[in-house]
């Protein structure tokens, strides 16, 4: 059963090109973070990664937000331990399936590839790279049976 779901920012949640959140961003937090704990990893990315949640409307929608320099298997397994939860209990969101989801996956996590914008290319290469689901708009995590 899922607890908690744990969102990769940069082109998962937030456009950096447009500095706009994605569509339907702020409607699948806000009805989350009732049933669920939420997470977000980001990398350091320019300025103060917490005044921009703040700016953007969405800081406190996460239980825990952790800003790494690099994402990693280590991130993953910090954000599942600090959001108090078993790695299977979460599902975690991201953008790139070599980087988000192989890393979320070998933490032990659900897995769900948003397969949008600049990397949606960028095939999996490998089983560990395979997610659990693919959605391509931020609402289609709404409609997965694991959140049912």
């Amino acid at each position: 059963m899922i607890k908690a779901v744990l969102f990769d920012f940069n082109r998962t949640l937030y456009d950096p090109d447009s500095k706009c959140l994605e569509p339907g961003a702020l409607q699948v937090l806000a009805i989350l973070s009732k049933r669920f704990k939420l997470g977000l990893l980001s990398k350091t990315g320019d300025g103060n990664r917490d005044e921009l949640l703040k700016s953007l409307g969405i800081r406190d929608f996460f239980e825990v937000v952790v800003t790494v320099k690099e994402k990693s298997v280590g991130s993953f397994e910090e954000c599942v331990s600090k959001l108090g939860v078993q790695p299977d209990e979460v599902l975690a969101i991201g953008d790139q399936a070599r980087k988000d989801v192989a890393f979320a996956k070998a933490a032990g996590c659900r897995t769900a590839w948003f397969c949008k914008g600049k990397f949606a290319g960028v095939l999996p290469e490998s089983a560990g790279q395979q997610a659990d689901f693919t959605v391509k708009s931020l609402d289609e995590i709404l409609c997965l049976s694991i959140l049912e």
